[in-house]
């Protein structure tokens, strides 16, 4: 395990010495303290059989249709690809 030694985690350690079995490493228990922090989050929708629902449906559609995908030779261009689809449908939603 890696910390920074200026780290106030490394206050708050126990190491384990009758816990390592079989190994010759004794195991690491750390308390990272975490403050609480309200996260507002907003979810969107679309009212089912709105002209909306219509709309975003022809546009995912028509994305999907137009991804290229003729050079589809490796992991990274999948990554590309899909970041794209993401990305578009993101924006037709929106």
């Amino acid at each position: 395990m890696f910390i920074q030694c200026n780290s106030p985690a490394l206050k708050n350690y126990s190491i384990h010495p009758g816990w390592c079995l079989s190994s010759d490493h004794a195991p690491l228990t750390i308390t990272i303290p975490i403050s609480e922090k309200i996260i507002n989050t907003h979810k969107s929708n679309i009212k089912k059989g709105s002209n909306e629902e219509t709309q975003f449906l022809e546009d995912a559609t028509n994305i999907i249709k137009n991804l290229n995908i003729s050079n589809l030779m490796d992991i990274h261009i999948l990554g590309n690809i899909v970041n794209e689809l993401a990305i578009k449908v993101e924006e037709a939603w929106n």
